[in-house]
């Protein structure tokens, strides 16, 4: 089969190459990719792993085989789940925990934006307890998780500020929230917060402190900028007293990703949950998918296409 597998000597540090197709071992399912995505973090996984690993989480596509009459999903079904690499080749074999049944109304491209980035978004909502009638700002809404986080955060009954800086996108989003606010950057909101997802770091997070309630809480959850944040308990005072730091790691929870990723795909069914920028390439051109989105010059959520 078609892989794609790091090279430290090509392009962007990949490169296709023909290698045997897996096959499913105990409680796995072999799937025939259709599409699937890149997410920001696997910039970093390719400079980092070795000659030979295969990049890609996020797929989608149909199972072609099971190693087990125990798993509930049968040959033939279309799904959508998360791998722990090989999801940007041809063929791959997960856990049956590791995806969910697909409904027909949702396209394998949209369905492949959805895992990584949905998920972390829904569980660090859920981490920060009930949103019904609480004040929430996420200081990242343009980005692959802060889109849905903004989605799902209204959806649980919080009046949301989002902070997108894209004028494209931060249209998008007034459109679908009407009654929310959604702004260019942290600045341009008065309010105090009850709660507030934070994925920028630097001096984004000092600045959300000072928009934080008197016992709030603050999830943070990456750190795009890469710069580290000077802060202390004076931060706090006055104004911002017993507030909470909570961090959530997406690679340090092991929990099943199949019932939270069904719950996803009832939202976007619903056509409550939507990715609203999604870019496509053939697989060919993952080259260029990858520059773009190093340089920036990508705005959006890249799709794979495998055919």
């Amino acid at each position: 089969m078609n892989a794609v597998v790091r090279d430290k000597s090509a392009p962007q540090l990949v490169a296709f190459k023909d290698i045997q197709q897996p096959s499913a071992n105990d409680s796995q399912l072999l799937i025939k990719v259709e599409a699937s995505s890149i997410n920001r973090g696997e910039l970093s996984l390719l400079n980092n792993r070795h000659d030979g690993w295969m990049p890609g989480q996020d797929f989608a596509g149909t199972v072609v085989a099971s190693s087990s009459n125990k798993n509930d999903i049968e040959i033939g079904t279309r799904v959508v789940g998360l791998a722990q690499g090989g999801a940007w080749s041809e063929y791959l074999t997960v856990a049956s925990t590791d995806a969910t049944t697909l409904p027909e109304a949702v396209s394998f491209q949209e369905a492949a934006a959805l895992p990584m980035a949905g998920l972390t978004a829904y569980r660090t909502i859920r981490k920060a307890g009930s949103l019904l009638g609480k004040s929430v700002l996420i200081t990242a809404g343009g980005g692959g998780v802060g889109t849905y986080q903004t989605q799902i955060a209204a959806l649980a009954g919080a009046s949301v500020t989002s902070v997108i800086r894209d004028k494209e996108l931060r249209e998008k989003m007034r459109a679908r929230l009407p009654g929310h606010e959604i702004i260019s950057a942290i600045d341009k909101t008065s309010q105090q917060f009850d709660i507030i997802f934070e994925s920028i770091g630097g001096e984004m997070l000092t600045d959300a402190i000072k928009k934080l309630k008197e016992n709030g809480k603050i999830i943070m959850f990456g750190n795009t900028s890469e710069k580290k944040s000077s802060i202390d308990l004076f931060d706090f005072m006055p104004g911002h007293e017993n507030g909470q730091l909570i961090t959530y790691m997406s690679y340090a929870d092991t929990a099943p990703i199949d019932k939270d990723l069904a719950t996803l795909l009832d939202y976007v069914t619903a056509g409550s949950l939507q990715c609203l920028d999604l870019i496509e390439f053939p697989v060919k051109d993952i080259h260029e998918a990858l520059a773009g989105l190093s340089d920036g010059s990508l705005k959006g959520k890249i799709i794979l296409n495998t055919k």
